[in-house]
């Protein structure tokens, strides 16, 4: 009986050692795939943030991606439709109403409308409250507010083997880090790729944070 329990226990102990000679074994894979992905992740944001000429960050001229702050209006009535006269009124009106938004540009739109481009999301309420207290503006124009559409940019010539989204937003924050805030985080996303002329290649498309598209607009 005794012999058999020092068997059972030898055997119990063979399987043991096994057992952490296998865990150690999974552990030095797990290690090394890790340290594989590393490398492959740093080989792949090195290359997307090398000195490469032809990979660069560009602003597409696209005159549908609107960073602005705006307020659009537009005359109810047809014998509004004189813009030099609306945008006459309009200005006037925002004076006499000693407005302290900020306007960046005033422009033209169809059938004699006006846009108020200003800074940001108070100033185009203040304008939109002050033109609204009058009656002449009220009873003959419409104020709108149209929904800001998201700035995009096009990174191009990434190889084509690279399709981590990670990878390539790291790389690109490392060759620009104006992308990212003061605490590392990315003002940027990444969207989607376009097939390059070149096969070799691909374009991607990111989303930029309005916070910093100002900042792409005057970069060459």
């Amino acid at each position: 009986m005794k012999a058999r329990l020092l068997l059972l226990e030898r055997e119990n102990n063979c399987r043991k050692t096994r057992l952490e000679e296998r865990q150690d074994a999974i552990e030095t894979l797990r290690r090394e795939g890790t340290l594989r992905m590393e490398r492959i992740h740093e080989e792949m944001v090195s290359r997307i943030s090398g000195k490469d000429p032809d990979n660069v960050l560009l602003i597409p001229k696209d005159p549908k991606i609107d960073a602005e702050y705006a307020i659009l209006i537009r005359p109810k009535v047809p014998d509004r439709q004189d813009y030099n006269v609306n945008k006459d009124l309009i200005t006037k009106t925002l004076e006499r109403k000693n407005s302290a938004a900020r306007i960046r540009a005033i422009n033209k739109i169809n059938k004699g409308g006006v846009k108020i481009a200003v800074a940001d999301e108070n100033a185009v309420q203040v304008i939109k409250l002050s033109l609204e207290s009058g009656n002449e503006i009220s009873d003959n124009f419409e104020l709108y507010i149209p929904r800001r559409r998201i700035s995009q940019v096009i990174v191009y010539n990434i190889d084509k083997d690279i399709e981590n989204e990670k990878d390539i937003l790291d790389g690109i924050l490392a060759k620009n880090i104006f992308l990212a805030d003061k605490n590392n985080e990315p003002l940027v996303n990444v969207n989607f790729k376009i097939p390059a002329r070149n096969p070799n290649f691909n374009h991607w498309v990111l989303s930029v944070s309005p916070s910093i598209f100002s900042t792409l607009m005057t970069k060459d």
